[in-house]
């Protein structure tokens, strides 16, 4: 229906414009001003190629209709593909009409007789030439909706173009995978996954881009509200200065006149006065325009990074999981400072262009109608010049900075990990990626670079032939003496000014696309809603930390097919050690991240005291329960400032005695600042069992009702283990404790062993129920002790031996090195 309604509109169009161009020119039905304007040519008087202009567009329109009828999807590509062209014939039609009025106007002065036919039509055909312009671009838009009705697309489908499920699956997919397809925000960007027939999702995403550009903008003003004075002070500097630098050109055109022209002295001192005092206020009040609105942004930096960080804090643990850290930290170093930098240096100049555009035009006009005519036929060239070339250079930034964000993905990855690098001698290989990701790069801003010479050689030349035809023309009028000499030097300055305000806006414009692009994907990251919310407001009094898992299946969001955990049960009471064992991969690292909540199960629930874990306020839940890795994180603080991490009053009586329980307090206080002493970064300066130590440390200083140990003492020696596993143990009390291990001394204590293999409870049982049972833990434990696998007909005699040995090591080992705990050996190989 809209494909029969635009054709319509544009027939009736073509008539109109066939019907006035023949009335017009015929003046009614003087069918002799056809030979007249043949024969008798006259540039300033005839309006045949008028008329011919007019056949010309109806024939264009015609034919563009009828293509679209009889091929909607060919025809509306070819529509698109004509459009600049289209643009550029109209353009040229304008220009054209323009000059033969102004050339006429001449005569009229001349006393020569008004036609008012020849401006009827000239007239018209500028109506018609922007009218017919803005016909072809409404059947660009409307030619494609029409196959949606050919493709019977209801309204579900059209709904998967809306704003946002673009947004989300351009964060989710683009900017948290940016290092791994290339295309983010290029191809991605323009392109909908699927077939070529999805011309609807396409045309409908770039159109909503189309727009996205200045909305962006509008709600960078949006985060400014609070920096209203700052803003106000500076475009009213602004202001003052782009209105001063106005006059300037015309108070030397009256300085010239008052030199050359006898009987207008009084205007070379005045003039000369003036302009000391607008140059004084000038220089004021850029220096005022600049300061403000330079604070205005920087505090706009300020609150979009620290709300772009606080967006990423707030994201569920699975957006880490896939989202590399070299990307995330470009979001919040490289584009948020592309937005403040390129906003607070471009909307300066582009609001002084425009008000200095304004003035120029104005007092150009008041010099000379006539000129300004000529110097405006460059502003449609360069508006059509640069909206392809500021399309073009908009895909280009984006890709950039995709780009960069992989190269610093490459970087941050090597920096972070220089010891294996250096361990494997794989410099030269990290050079050699950095290199072809800084390649990349250079390949785009080489294309850049491109793009944007070849729009400045051709906005130039434009430049350039205005300002010739305007010399010519200009000194015409000053010999006619309808122009003097110094309001000419005058016209001529403005011409010069208004060229370089339109060259900065072209920059303006392509320097704004590249903010877009990274404003885009920074206001993608700060909209991206986590998949689950820790909304919890439950923060009882009493929290016993009575642990259930029901039913319990998982599966991480990075890998949704593979199931970690499939209908897990166990539960776990206060003051019961619950040991979590089996082969790696089992999922027992798993069951630690459904207790802390950082994901969510896919069915079943994880109970403490009776209530979904979800149910817990967030703060609290992590108040009652402490939790120590197997590879601790340490942060560049001192060891003081990591044991109170997140600590408001804790004092330095209880950082030292839970230190002491930790078994850290010895080396800490041989270090030469003792608790003082900084860790660097991710806790590289302390070795990896002083690293545990610190962080058990930072987990008993909390007094948690739920402790949970994930491989918690792999890293140490077997006296340390010992020491730190009896004083955990008298500090277990009341609490619920969890512990994640291989290792046979810290588990055989346990009250509950719960063996977890290919994400499925296999045995739960006490160590020598297990033992008796003959299962996976009998054979694991047996694995470690004997450092193979036993023969499934190994008789019983075999396995009391096995046993037997494993009490004579344990009071060996306890009597000669006070260390119970000295196996080694991994349970699960």
């Amino acid at each position: 229906m809209k494909l029969y309604t635009s054709a319509s509109v544009t027939l009736l169009f073509s008539s109109a414009d066939a019907f006035f161009g023949f009335v017009f020119y015929l003046h009614w039905n003087d069918f002799a001003l056809f030979g007249k304007d043949v024969f008798n040519y006259d540039f300033t008087h005839a309006t045949f190629e008028l008329w011919l202009f007019s056949m010309l567009r109806v024939v264009i329109l015609v034919g563009a209709t009828l293509g679209i009828i009889q091929n909607p999807k060919d025809g509306a590509k070819g529509i698109k593909r004509a459009r600049y062209p289209v643009g550029l014939m109209n353009i040229v039609m304008i220009l054209y009409v323009m000059a033969k009025i102004m050339l006429y106007t001449e005569y009229i002065d001349g006393n020569h007789d008004d036609d008012p036919w020849f401006l009827t039509l000239g007239i018209w055909t500028m109506v018609a030439s922007l009218s017919m312009y803005g016909l072809w671009v409404y059947i660009l838009q409307e030619a494609r909706p029409s196959k949606e009705s050919t493709l019977h697309l209801d309204d579900d489908a059209r709904g998967l173009i809306n704003q946002d499920e673009i947004n989300e699956r351009s964060c989710s997919s683009g900017s948290d995978t940016s290092s791994d397809n290339e295309s983010d925000d290029s191809s991605g960007d323009d392109e909908v996954d699927g077939d070529d027939d999805d011309d609807i999702i396409k045309k409908a995403k770039k159109k909503k881009k189309s727009v996205k550009w200045y909305s962006s903008f509008l709600r960078l003003m949006a985060y400014s509200k609070a920096d209203w004075p700052f803003l106000l002070v500076g475009f009213i500097a602004l202001s003052c200065a782009a209105g001063g630098e106005v006059f300037i050109p015309l108070l030397t055109g009256q300085v010239l006149d008052g030199v050359i022209i006898e009987s207008e002295k009084a205007k070379f001192r005045n003039g000369i006065i003036s302009m000391t005092f607008i140059s004084l206020g000038i220089g004021v009040a850029n220096g005022v325009r600049g300061g403000s609105l330079s604070m205005a942004m920087a505090r706009l930096n300020q609150r979009i990074t620290n709300h772009l960080f606080e967006s990423i804090l707030k994201q569920e643990l699975g957006f880490f999981d896939k989202t590399r850290t070299g990307a995330i930290t470009s979001r919040l170093t490289s584009d948020t400072s592309t937005l403040s930098s390129t906003l607070s240096h471009n909307l300066n100049i582009c609001l002084r262009s425009i008000l200095q555009m304004t003035g120029y035009v104005v007092l150009m006009m008041i010099i000379s109608w006539r000129l300004t005519f000529i110097t405006l036929i460059s502003f449609p060239l360069i508006a059509v010049i640069t909206d392809v070339f500021g399309s073009y250079y908009e895909k280009l930034s984006r890709k950039v900075q995709t780009s960069l964000a992989n190269a610093n993905i490459v970087a941050e990855e090597t920096i972070s990990s220089m010891k294996t690098v250096r361990s494997f001698a794989n410099e030269e290989g990290e050079r050699k990626s950095y290199w072809n990701k800084l390649h990349i790069t250079y390949l785009l801003r080489k294309k850049e670079a491109v793009a944007y010479g070849l729009f400045t050689v051709i906005s130039s030349v434009c430049d350039l032939m205005v300002f010739v035809v305007t010399l010519f023309y200009g000194g015409h009028l000053v010999v006619q003496n309808m122009l003097s000499g110094g309001m000419l030097l005058s016209f001529i300055i403005y011409q010069l000014e208004l060229s370089g305000c339109i060259e900065d806006l072209a920059d303006v414009y392509t320097e704004l696309m590249k903010a877009a692009g990274a404003s885009r994907k920074v206001f993608q990251l700060i909209d991206r809603k986590p998949t689950f919310m820790n909304e919890g407001r439950r923060a009882p009094r009493q929290f016993e930390g009575q642990l259930e898992f029901k039913n319990v299946s998982f599966a991480y969001p990075t890998r949704p097919s593979i199931p970690v955990l499939k209908d897990v049960s166990f539960t776990a009471s206060p003051g019961e050690v619950l040991a979590l064992v089996g082969p790696s991969g089992g999922g027992k690292s798993s069951c630690i991240s459904l207790i802390e909540h950082f994901y969510e199960p896919s069915s079943g629930e994880v109970l403490i005291d009776g209530r979904n874990v979800k149910e817990y306020d967030h703060a609290f839940l992590h108040q009652k329960i402490a939790l120590v890795g197997q590879e601790p994180v340490l942060y560049a603080r001192s060891i003081q400032d990591n044991i109170s991490y997140s600590l408001q009053d804790c004092s330095t009586e209880s950082i030292e005695s839970a230190a002491k329980q930790a078994n850290a307090h010895n080396f800490i206080m041989h270090l030469r600042k003792g608790y003082k002493t900084e860790t660097g970064e991710k806790g590289l300066q302390l070795s990896g069992g002083q690293k545990q130590r610190v962080a058990i440390a930072r987990a008993l200083v909390r007094n948690p009702q739920m402790l949970l140990l994930d491989e918690a003492t792999s890293a140490l020696d077997a006296e340390s283990e010992h020491l730190v596993q009896q004083a955990l143990t008298k500090n277990f009390g009341t609490r619920t404790v969890v512990i994640v291990a291989h290792r046979l001394s810290t588990v055989e204590k346990a009250d509950r062993i719960v063996v977890i293999d290919q994400g499925t409870v296999v045995e739960q049982g006490r160590h020598q129920e297990l033992i008796k049972f003959n299962g996976l833990y009998a054979r694991l434990v047996q694995r470690q002790l004997l450092g193979h696998d036993s023969d499934d007909g190994q008789d019983d005699k075999e396995r009391l031996v096995a046993r037997k040995n494993l009490s004579t090591r344990r009071k060996d080992s306890s009597a000669s090195s006070n260390s119970s705990n000295g196996v080694e050996n991994d349970i699960s190989d």
